[in-house]
C-alpha cells in the first residue's frame, strides 16, 4: 500500500495542487491507516483484509475494515475533527484508486463524517462584565475603551460593525446606532444609556485631541479609525489587566448581550434582529447556551440535583 498513497500523494501535488502541509497530513493519515491493519488486535477489531509481511493486500480491504479503523481512533478518544480529516483523507485516497482502475469498488465510498458536538459560544456574567468594567478613567484611551466596551456590549454588534461605524450613524435622540452588517444589510441597533454617557465623555476627550474630525465612530490612539485588529487588542487587554485568566474577545460581549437577552424573556426573533443574523437558526444556539446555565444553576442549589 506505501507505494501507492506514494501515488496518490504525487497525483495531489501534480493533478491538484495540493500544499506541502496537505500532502504531510494526506500521508500521515494513511501510514496510520495502514499500520492500524498491520498491528491491529484481531479480537477487538475483527479485520477482513489480508495482511502479507509488512503490507496490506489494498484489493481485500472491506468497508467493514474501514469502519474498524475509525472505531479504533474513537476508542483513542480523537475528538472529531480529527476524525473527521482522517475519514476525508481515506475516501479522497480510495476514491482516487477506484477513479484510477486500480480497485474495482470503493470501501470508503459510505463511510461519514461524526457529528461535530455543538460548541457553545462563551459569555459572561454579571460580574464579569462588572471587573471588565472595572477600571479608572485617567486618559484619552481609558475613556476610549470604557466607551468601546460598553458599546460592544449594549448593541450586540460585531467587532467589523464597530469598525465601520461613524459618528453620524449615532443618533442619541433615539439611542440608536446604525451598522453595516453582514452581505451589505444596514440595521439599527440601540445603545443605552450607560453606554451612550460614556461615548460622550469619551467623545469631549477626542474633541479635546483635535481628533473630532475623523469621521469613525472609534478612533486609535493617533486618532484614525479603529480597526477590527485594533478592538480585539483592546478588549483581550482590558481583560488581562483585570485578571481574567482565559482570553475574553469581542464576541464574549456579543454572546453575553444575546444570552442576557434571552435569559430576561426577550423574543428570539427580537434578538435575531438585534444581531443582524440572517437566519434564526444562528440565534438558536444561544438558547442552548440558557439552557446550560440553568442546568448549571439546578444542578449547583437543587438538593436533589445529584
Amino acid at each position: 500500500m506505501f507505494d501507492l498513497i506514494d501515488r496518490f500523494a504525487e497525483y495531489m501535488v501534480n493533478e491538484r495542487g495540493a500544499s506541502d502541509n496537505t500532502i504531510t497530513a494526506y500521508t500521515s493519515d494513511l501510514i496510520q491507516m495502514v499500520d492500524f491493519f498491520l498491528n491491529a488486535d484481531k479480537d477487538v477489531y475483527p479485520l477482513d483484509c489480508v495482511v502479507t509481511g509488512e503490507d496490506v493486500i489494498i484489493e481485500s480491504i472491506t468497508t467493514a475494515d474501514l469502519k474498524c479503523y475509525i472505531g479504533f481512533l474513537s476508542d483513542r478518544e480523537c475528538d472529531s475533527s480529527t476524525i473527521e480529516r482522517k475519514i476525508s483523507s481515506t475516501k479522497r485516497f480510495f476514491s482516487y484508486l477506484f477513479n484510477m482502475s486500480i480497485i474495482d469498488c470503493n470501501p470508503a465510498r459510505i463511510l461519514i463524517y461524526p457529528k461535530k458536538k455543538l460548541r457553545l459560544p462563551s459569555f459572561l456574567n454579571d460580574r464579569h462584565i462588572d471587573k471588565l468594567f472595572n477600571f479608572e478613567l485617567k486618559s484619552f484611551i481609558d475613556y476610549r475603551d470604557m466607551a468601546l466596551l460598553h458599546i460592544i456590549y449594549s448593541t450586540g454588534c460585531r467587532v467589523s460593525e464597530i469598525a465601520g461605524a461613524k459618528v453620524n450613524d449615532l443618533d442619541i435622540a433615539s439611542n440608536r446606532l446604525k451598522v453595516h452588517g453582514k452581505g451589505g444589510r444596514d440595521r439599527f441597533t440601540f445603545i443605552g444609556k450607560e453606554a451612550l454617557k460614556y461615548y460622550m465623555l469619551y467623545y469631549q476627550k477626542r474633541k479635546d485631541k483635535g481628533f473630532d474630525k475623523e469621521e469613525a465612530l472609534i478612533v486609535n490612539s493617533r486618532g484614525a479609525g479603529i480597526t477590527v485588529r485594533g478592538i480585539f487588542h483592546i478588549v483581550v487587554r482590558r481583560a488581562r489587566k483585570s485578571g481574567f485568566t482565559s482570553s475574553v474577545t469581542p464576541h464574549a460581549l456579543r454572546h453575553s448581550f444575546a444570552t442576557e437577552l434571552l435569559n430576561n424573556g426577550a423574543d428570539i426573533k427580537a434578538v435575531q434582529d438585534m444581531l443582524g443574523h440572517s437566519s434564526i437558526s444562528t440565534t438558536q444556539i444561544y438558547t442552548h447556551t440558557t439552557r446550560a446555565r440553568l442546568k448549571q444553576v439546578y444542578q449547583q442549589f437543587h438538593p436533589h440535583a445529584d
